[in-house]
């Protein structure tokens, strides 16, 4: 806990420096809008998949511990949408910064921190739920991982 709290403070502390230094510096170009769309969208896919999740928690009793999620949103074709909605809102947010190094850094660490987990949850899934292959889903990379 301590460790999280410890990063969570100083990327904070690294993005907002970052964002300060950027003030005025940043125009709007087409990559700082696409950037935006891309981050929006992203963030839009986290927290509905997020969502989905914490309602499958809730009507699941405990003998049905695992439940596949329904093919809302981008589940329709990853195993980790909430992973995958993530790290598309932090790689669109290191476009937006202009490509700033502790943007583009924390979207990095993001997508090496959390892709690894969306293949093991993934793996889990195909383990724990019967027909989970048949829905072809992918671990957090459509159609490739």
């Amino acid at each position: 806990m301590a460790l999280a709290f410890t990063f969570c403070s100083y990327n904070g502390f690294l993005q907002g420096t970052m964002l300060k230094e950027l003030e005025g510096r940043v125009a709007w170009s087409p990559l700082t809008i696409a950037g935006l769309g891309i981050m929006l969208f992203g963030a839009y896919h986290n927290v509905l998949a997020d969502y989905t999740l914490r309602s499958l928690r809730r009507t699941s009793s405990s003998a049905q511990r695992y439940v596949a999620p329904p093919n809302v949103g981008l589940f329709t074709w990853v195993s980790g949408a909430n992973f995958l909605g993530e790290i598309v809102e932090w790689s669109g947010y290191a476009m937006l910064c202009g490509g700033a190094l502790p943007a583009v850094a924390f979207a990095a660490f993001t997508a090496l921190n959390i892709g690894p987990r969306a293949v093991h949850h993934h793996a889990d899934y195909c383990k724990k739920i019967d027909g989970y292959d048949a829905l072809g889903r992918t671990a957090i990379i459509p159609f490739l991982l």
